[in-house]
């Protein structure tokens, strides 16, 4: 409010009737720029913000001062480099690690100094903010003077530009547009500099920046033009130019002021906003919006009892595999104890399953559903109290019949194996199920059987059977109503896993609609599809025509399954840790907790006896490009240097993944432990060694190679840490973010520009055929390739060839470790470093629950509802 009485000096003189000598003086004449500054002063509470705002450009100016002072830097990791992280990645320190030496306590997953973050990250910020300000109030001021001012057609035609501008969504533009922007500046191939990011931010908050102030200088300009000061000048003949300068500009100021005000905080958050969304300044540039989402991560305190090892949380196991026999397929499954038929199990799930076509289904939550309802010719027996795993017949009567050197497998179909209708399941069912796999609109499904029936190119010799044409007998033959014979163009060993995939499963021809039939799979499973509401529920009922006498994989004790799709985390998690209502009979069979929330559920004795925490059959690398890294040495000093131990904490612990030294997972048989490099010896790197063989292969050091990525939170910290470790092993490391969605499209082309980028790979099933041919054949170079290091290796290549012709399964999975350990410890295509782990928790009313290592997700065929 302001004051009632006049301003000091202002309208005051003395009084002749108070006896005082009257002197007459001059009337001093204020600017209105003059009467807001008087004002202001009298205002105690602008003066504290301006002191605030004042204060936080100072300290950002004096950063580095402050940080000598105070004797740390934002750029290096000390938690990492002390050991003060555990497993996780969060302090081991309480509340966030803030002691004498870490005043406002450590970053987690990096371990950098958060108080030294805060202080350099106001610099990056206000920087942004203040130029993006000052320059929207500059454009935004010209425009509506000029509007204002000028009207007719000028006032029409920038009014209506400035609505255009203002019908763009800001944040959304922001997001889509700071790469287009960077793009412009820096070529994708090559490193970019911090400053252009800082100027594409700048530019892209400009352009929509200016447009909100511009209207509002308008309106008083168009209201000030008519007044009798401004009649007057125009009178005596002053310019358009001298009018706007010094009539009505002066009368605007504070509304200026105040618009400048309000548009500066809006910034900063926009800046650190964008920075948080992976589109602004990157790491290890400090800034306000990379400290929230890691911080946010620790909120809870330091840790409790986790420890700084790998081994938080369940031990995972490692599975025994085999081969079963006829006795091992004959149903019904051993029963669990305990167990009792009856009541209803909820699965949530993140997302909605976007094929429920056997056909169509390879990825885990898919996998892990189609159990439920869709048999194959063979399937996974688990022992729900050892985990052994075995291959054995489901529809059929075995695992398989080979002859003719492994080219010719033989299956017979079981008695009293009926669709959801009754209908008895016959051989020509499972030839039609595999004949659609042909069509064009079946593009997402495994593609074993059909490439070893024709060929890489297998659509070009047959379409499929919409057309009436079937796939001939000397390829697929059913000499009877229970017996299919299938003819390869090679040997294959591993046809018994091949045939567990969903999509060697019957279809009745019948009931075949094309795309359609993905909406209402027929069922030969236990259970069959009730109601479906895509993206949000899926209901499944019993199946009355499933014998549980023909199936030795299955127990289906639940009444009904309800999965509720599309739930978010962490809401997902923090449910199925409330355990209460229906909840308490939840299980999330293929998704793991929510990071956030996985030292809390690893380390609380309350959630340890419904948690599982097993192997998933995938293998985190980072592939060496071998044709730009063409020295085996350089490559393994750069596997010597890894840090995985630190990658690890950044990666979310070890209860989400183990420290991994093989090319291939424990989920694979024949796996057994091997170490070329010392990794677990020397787990956070070992640089003299890495700086030893970088002088033997007499390179230039540092010796530089570019670290591509894709831009999201989680990798730009993963490859921040792996920069800094190989930096002090004799590398000079730059680092590339890729947008996510071109990632695999980017390091999949041949000429890649990049030397050393992550994949995942995890085997379809527990034999090494499914990883060591994809991945490391130097026969399949081309874009798109599997083979990501490019490597082309005519030892491996000829070995793959052998390994193939071996017809013993046992033997050939030998070969495939063996193999594949050679090329770790020769070629050091690519650098191992975690093996995958499924973590959650389920609800205490459930029992049953095993794990399908080779899915890598929960088992559903074992769970019941207790009663």
């Amino acid at each position: 409010m302001e004051p009632s009485g006049p301003l000091p000096g202002e309208g005051q003189s003395p009084d002749p009737a108070d006896g005082l000598e009257v002197k007459t003086s001059e009337l001093v004449g204020r600017s209105p720029g003059r009467l807001a500054w008087i004002r202001f002063k009298r205002d105690k509470v602008g003066i504290l913000c301006a002191f605030t705002v004042l204060g936080f450009i100072v300290i950002a100016l004096a950063a580095p001062l402050i940080s000598k002072l105070y004797g740390k830097d934002p750029y290096q990791l000390y938690g990492q480099d002390r050991g003060l992280l555990n497993s996780y990645g969060t302090p081991l320190k309480p509340n966030g690690g803030i002691d004498g030496d870490f005043w406002f306590g450590l970053e987690p997953h990096l371990g950098r100094d958060v108080f030294t973050l805060l202080i350099y990250g106001i610099r990056t910020s206000l920087l942004i903010a203040l130029a993006v300000t000052v320059v929207a109030v500059i454009i935004g001021v010209l425009v509506g003077l000029v509007q204002g001012y000028m009207g007719g057609r000028t006032d029409y035609f920038l009014g209506r530009f400035s609505d255009l501008m203002l019908s763009f969504p800001q944040q959304l533009f922001f997001i889509a547009f700071t790469p287009v922007i960077v793009a412009l500046f820096v070529s994708p191939t090559d490193d970019e500099p911090t400053y252009v990011r800082v100027v594409a931010l700048i530019l892209v908050q400009l352009i929509l920046g200016w447009m909100t102030i511009g209207r509002l200088i308008r309106a008083q300009v168009l209201s000030l033009r008519e007044r009798e000061f401004i009649e007057a000048a125009r009178l005596s003949g002053a310019s358009g130019w001298r009018i706007i300068r010094k009539e009505l500009l002066p009368n605007i100021w504070s509304t200026v002021l105040v618009q400048s005000t309000l548009l500066l905080p809006v910034n900063v958050t926009a800046e650190a906003g964008l920075s948080y969304l992976g589109v602004g300044v990157h790491n290890p540039t400090p800034d306000w919006g990379l400290l929230y989402g890691p911080t946010a991560a620790c909120s809870s305190g330091g840790a409790s009892g986790g420890g700084s090892g790998s081994d938080s949380g369940k031990k995972a196991t490692v599975t025994n595999f085999g081969v079963g026999t006829k006795a091992d397929s004959t149903g019904p499954a051993p029963a669990v104890d305990g167990a009792k038929n009856g009541g209803t199990a909820y699965s949530l799930d993140q997302a909605g399953f976007d094929y429920l076509d056997p056909g169509q289904q390879y990825v885990s939550d898919q996998l892990s559903v189609q159990l439920l309802y869709n048999r194959s010719l063979t399937g996974y027996k688990i022992d729900p109290k050892t985990g052994k795993t075995i291959i054995v017949g489901d529809l059929a009567t075995d695992s398989g019949t080979p002859s003719d050197g492994s080219k010719t497998w033989t299956y017979t179909l079981k008695d009293g194996v009926k669709f959801e209708d009754g209908t008895p399941i016959t051989t020509k069912d499972i030839k039609y199920g595999i004949e659609r796999l042909f069509a064009d609109y079946e593009t997402q499904g495994p593609q074993y059987v059909q490439k070893w029936l024709y060929g890489p190119d297998y659509r070009k010799q047959y379409t499929g059977p919409y057309d009436g044409k079937e796939i001939p007998n000397e390829k697929i033959s059913t000499p009877d109503d229970k017996t299919i014979v299938f003819h390869f163009l090679a040997p294959h060993a591993d046809t018994p896993y091949a045939m567990a995939m969903p999509n060697i499963s019957p279809v009745p021809k019948a009931k075949d609609d094309k795309q359609k039939y993905n909406n209402h799979p027929v069922s030969s499973g236990p259970y069959k599809i009730e109601s479906y509401q895509p993206g949000k529920s899926l209901t499944f009922v019993r199946n009355t025509n499933w014998d549980p006498k023909t199936d030795p994989i299955r127990n289906a004790y639940p009444d009904k399954w309800q999965f509720q799709l599309g739930i978010a985390e962490p809401g997902l998690t923090n449910r199925l840790s409330a355990d209460t209502g229906t909840d308490k009979f939840a299980i999330n069979m293929s998704g793991s907790a929510d990071p956030s929330k996985m030292q809390t559920l690893t380390s609380d004795p309350q959630y340890k006896g419904r948690t599982v925490n097993e192997y998933q059959p995938y293998v985190e690398v980072f592939n060496l490009n071998t044709k730009r890294i063409k020295d085996p040495k350089v490559r393994q000093a750069l596997a010597y240097a890894f840090p995985m131990t630190q990658v690890q904490q950044a990666f979310g612990g070890g209860a989400q993944g183990d420290l991994g030294t093989t090319l291939l997972s424990p989920t694979v048989a024949g796996w057994k432990k091997f170490d070329p490099f010392g990794k677990l010896a020397k787990p956070m790197g070992d640089p003299e060694k890495s700086l030893q063989l970088l002088k033997d292969a007499g390179v230039t050091t540092p010796y530089k190679i570019s670290l591509a990525y894709a831009n999201t939170p989680r990798w730009d910290t993963v490859t921040l840490t792996i920069q800094k470790a190989l930096e002090k092993a004799g590398f000079k490391v730059e680092r590339k973010a890729i947008d996510p969605t071109s990632y695999y499209t980017v390091v999949g082309k041949v000429d890649t520009p990049y030397d050393m980028y992550r994949t995942g790979w995890g085997a379809d099933w527990p034999n090494g055929s499914t990883v060591v041919p994809p991945t490391l054949d130097g026969r399949n170079l081309q874009d798109g390739t599997n083979n990501y290091s490019f490597l082309n290796d005519p030892k491996v290549n000829s070995e793959i060839d052998r390994i193939n012709q071996i017809t013993d399964l046992p033997q050939q999975a030998a070969a495939w470790e063996q193999l594949s350990e050679y090329v770790l410890q020769t070629d050091t295509s690519q650098i191992p470093f975690i093996f995958d782990k499924y973590f959650n928790l389920y609800g205490s009313g459930l029992g049953g629950v095993t794990y399908n290592q080779v899915y890598g997700t929960i088992n559903p065929n074992s769970i019941f509802v207790k009663q």
